[in-house]
């Protein structure tokens, strides 16, 4: 029984990426109850969907503190090795060696000065490749995070669009009239506003959409007659 709950579950939740051990460790659970039956196996693994999901947030969020644990002790890793390198730098400058008193500066001052020169270069370039390395990858964070709010929105704004029966195939033309900076609110009443236009537009005998072969609309023919309801729901494709 326990074999015939582990598969079963593993079946049904495969896409929470729950581990083997963990989901046949549950199946030993259900089976040393007494209470699953070939019966009502089915119904005893459909009703764990709660809780594995439940357990499959709590993993994602466990794995995502991690690592941004990881990255922030990078980050204060690298600002301390820049902090410390900075110190290296004034120190090198303030050890700089006065010029002796005549005009015949001896070989080795110059040389002495040339070594503290090399060190401050080096120190100079270390620094410099740390600070653009940090830069680039702040600028490959904020780029990232951006493009994460704006797919989160277009999301959220497809999903609120089918809730209100807006077809598919103008969902994917995307709303293009609809203002960036639109608020939940706003958004919700532009795609009501939107939902009903497009019922009103294919009442009967009103601009009706034109059908082909098979009471299939020609996709030329649909696109011409979305456009002419909707002209500015093309913007984000041109």
């Amino acid at each position: 029984m326990k074999n015939k709950i582990f598969n079963l579950l593993k079946q049904e939740y495969a896409h929470l990426g729950l581990g083997d051990e963990f989901l046949l460790g549950l199946a030993e659970s259900l089976a040393n109850s007494g209470f699953v039956t070939d019966e009502n196996i089915q119904g005893v693994v459909s009703a764990q969907k709660a809780y594995l999901e439940s357990m499959q947030k709590s993993n994602d969020k466990r794995v995502q503190d991690a690592v941004d644990k990881a990255k922030k002790a990078a980050e204060d890793a690298q600002s301390a090795k820049i902090a410390d390198l900075e110190k290296q730098l004034a120190e090198a400058k303030d050890k700089k060696t006065p010029p002796p008193s005549h005009d015949d500066v001896p070989d080795w001052y110059k040389a002495k000065e040339k070594e503290r020169e090399e060190k401050e270069k080096a120190y100079q370039k270390q620094i410099d490749d740390l600070k653009k390395a940090k830069e680039d990858a702040d600028r490959a964070k904020a780029e990232a995070e951006t493009a994460r709010v704006k797919a989160q929105r277009l999301e959220s704004i497809n999903n609120k669009a089918k809730e209100k029966g807006i077809p598919d195939y103008i969902i994917k033309r995307g709303f293009g009239s609809l203002p960036e900076d639109a608020d939940d609110a706003a958004i919700d009443a532009y795609l009501s506003e939107y939902a009903q236009e497009l019922k009103t537009n294919l009442l009967p005998g009103k601009n009706s959409l034109p059908q082909g072969k098979g009471e299939k609309a020609d996709k030329a023919e649909t696109d011409a007659f979305v456009d002419k309801l909707f002209p500015n729901s093309k913007k984000k494709e041109e």
